[in-house]
């Protein structure tokens, strides 16, 4: 293929090209790398004994400390939208993705199994990934020069927006079943448990709902087939799982209240 061996004897060039017109990357200073180090271990300081609240808030209301109450009012927390909240196939290995957004960002999820509450809250898993990457820049000597590295963790360390997190207690579980493609149908799956949403303004569990949730009616997925248009794959099991938690998270906080002790 002319076209590609052409690009490959012209990308040294290219490669010569740009780093001749790159500045020179400059070190960060001493003084900017003992900012960083600072800033960082004063949010992990900080962090650590927020999520040791928010564990225990969340283990006992998952005990049963606390729980919905309607007649308490509407849920006061500004939830917002959730769409983009879903819990990525429930897999635990995969929750650290779910800070969704630099750590200033309102929102996150983490998924209780079996009554084992997270060790850390989607919150602090965000925090810590933001560091790391910050501590990498900053050991590599990347094209960040160091008041911009600073200024960067000033900007993750920031408490400024984080408002809350929420802990989805799954108690029972049935996965999407067979999928027909002849027929383009498949059977839905369920969830069924209680939500908690911590809000850290107020140091507490202030909403809570009840919920069960099943895939949507209809679930667009891709199927790949083969030159004699026979079908040789399909990510529908990978489709289904990730709408059944999209629905999950839109069920259980549709059903939202104010939280608090049971009834006597």
């Amino acid at each position: 293929m002319p076209s590609l061996s052409r690009s490959i004897a012209a990308a040294p060039a290219l490669a010569l090209a740009l780093a001749l017109a790159l500045p020179a990357c400059a070190r960060v200073s001493a003084e900017d790398a003992a900012t960083v180090e600072r800033l960082a271990a004063e949010a992990e300081g900080a962090a650590a004994q927020r999520d040791a609240a928010w564990r225990d808030a969340m283990t006992a209301a998952v005990r049963g400390a606390v729980g919905p109450r309607p007649d308490l009012g509407p849920c006061a927390v500004p939830i917002g939208d959730v769409s983009g909240l879903a819990l990525f196939g429930g897999i635990e290995a995969n929750l650290d993705a779910l800070g969704l957004g630099d750590v200033t960002r309102p929102s996150g999820v983490a998924v209780a199994r079996d009554g084992q509450v997270p060790k850390k809250s989607p919150r602090r898993r965000q925090l810590d990934f933001d560091l790391r990457e910050i501590r990498e820049r900053k050991a590599a000597y990347e094209r960040m020069r160091g008041p911009e590295l600073v200024a960067e963790t000033k900007r993750v360390t920031s408490t400024a927006g984080a408002r809350w997190d929420a802990l989805v207690v799954v108690a029972r579980s049935v996965g999407p079943g067979r999928v027909d493609p002849g027929a383009k149908t498949f059977e839905a799956g369920a969830n069924a448990g209680r939500v908690f949403v911590y809000d850290y303004g107020a140091d507490k569990v202030a909403c809570a709902a009840s919920f069960v949730a099943t895939n949507s009616a209809s679930v667009k997925v891709r199927t790949e087939v083969d030159r004699h248009g026979r079908a040789t794959g399909s990510n529908a099991d990978e489709t289904l799982a990730m709408d059944l938690d999209v629905e999950t998270v839109r069920a259980a906080f549709r059903q939202l209240v104010a939280a608090g002790p049971p009834k006597p």
